[in-house]
């Protein structure tokens, strides 16, 4: 089945985007078995968008052993809804630059699993 074009064509197509926000207390380790199970478990054309709360760098030292992923910087700290803000920034960053027809938002140590 051929995927629905986005309306504003020009954004480029991915049928699955997964937001993936993390903070201080990941680690990179963790952070690539996440990013790992997206890639053996999900299609090859699927976005992945890493919102990067850690305050340490630690999106664009994944982004160098995931080029194609997107690293938004979260810029919401402190103890009142600063993960749901930054995770709406990353959601954001997907609706305004792909089309796609599945959004799938997952914690940085979960996992992908299936046969």
């Amino acid at each position: 089945m051929t995927p629905s074009i986005h309306p504003n064509s020009s954004k480029p197509f991915h049928h699955t985007v997964v937001v993936v926000p993390f903070g201080p207390s990941e680690t990179v380790e963790s952070i690539l078995d996440t990013l790992d199970s997206v890639q053996r478990f999900l299609s090859p054309d699927t976005k992945v968008i890493m919102v990067d709360n850690s305050r340490k760098g630690t999106g664009n030292i994944i982004q160098q052993s995931i080029p194609q992923a997107d690293v938004v910087q979260g810029t919401h700290q402190g103890m009142f809804a600063h993960l749901f803000l930054n995770i709406c920034q990353g959601t954001a960053h997907a609706y305004e630059r792909y089309g796609f027809k599945v959004l799938l938002r997952m914690d940085s140590d979960s996992l992908i699993i299936g046969e």
